[in-house]
């Protein structure tokens, strides 16, 4: 349990930090290209390291259960970013996260049954942190989410919940494989969008920046596969999906931004919530 712990908190500060790093390959080509890129280059990444590693190609079934996450995870992508398009970005983020969250925690429960009281504070404590992070300092103005941006928000925390459990499900007896076929169909559903809306492929940035993304994407990607061998899969899901703390601390210590209140009592909270789950 320590361990599955240990690693879901090393796959929220890896992603944590591919969300930082993101931030600058995303203005420079738009998230879209930016996230395209960063499937592409890790999937050549992990085919290198599979060839290396010799690791077998998994069954059928479990080839078409990855496929689904990377492709079930990208659509959760575009859907969010849809959402803070037609909505506030700081109700869509929380919504979406919150959702990712819980539908790991409740499948968890169903397969595995109730964790101990200790654990089960620690997930109620993450999923408010979750919440606390995510939230933006809201504008007066911005208050307002509407019914279809609420839809599209909700909708891609399902998409990002299902991810976590696909994946999960599909890496139980794999390691790299999992990781190549969910990012080969994340790379595919991207370039049809992509392409669809006419945008520039292009790469305008220093090599530099996408491959810190990248490493940082697939660090996370790997932890968390990792956790989820290691212990359970909603403990492996609700921690890392404590991402946007680290995303939080690196804008404050990098970026000099004043982080709101809300945020600071959810790093805290997370905190209290590693802690429960390891009791």
């Amino acid at each position: 349990m320590t361990l599955s712990v240990l690693l879901g908190l090393c796959a929220a500060a890896a992603w944590g930090g591919s969300d930082f790093a993101g931030g600058w390959v995303s203005r420079k080509l738009g998230a879209f290209v930016a996230i395209f890129y960063t499937e592409t280059l890790g999937l050549v990444i992990l085919l290198a390291a599979a060839a290396f590693l010799r690791e077998p190609l998994p069954g059928a079934q479990v080839i078409r259960t990855n496929l689904l996450a990377g492709t079930i995870g990208v659509l959760g992508m575009v859907l969010l970013f849809e959402a803070m398009v037609r909505g506030a970005m700081s109700v869509a983020a929380p919504v979406s996260a919150l959702l990712s969250a819980a539908v790991p925690l409740l499948v968890g429960v169903l397969r595995d049954g109730l964790p101990g009281i200790a654990q089960m504070a620690g997930f109620l404590l993450a999923l408010a942190a979750i919440g606390l992070i995510s939230r933006a300092e809201p504008e007066a103005k911005t208050l307002r989410l509407p019914r279809r941006a609420l839809g599209l928000a909700l909708l891609s925390g399902l998409c990002f919940g299902l991810f976590f459990v696909w994946l999960n499900e599909g890496s139980q007896d794999a390691t790299l494989w999992p990781l190549i076929l969910g990012r080969l169909a994340g790379a595919g559903v991207l370039a049809v969008v992509l392409l669809a809306r006419g945008m520039n492929l292009r790469p305008g940035l220093s090599l530099w920046k996408v491959l810190l993304n990248t490493a940082l994407d697939l660090g996370g990607s790997l932890f968390y596969v990792l956790a989820g061998q290691a212990g359970r899969m909603d403990i492996a899901a609700v921690l890392s999906s404590l991402y946007p703390g680290g995303t939080v601390l690196l804008a404050w210590v990098f970026l000099k931004e004043r982080g709101t209140r809300a945020q600071a009592w959810g790093i805290l909270a997370a905190l209290a919530a590693a802690v429960l789950m390891v009791a």
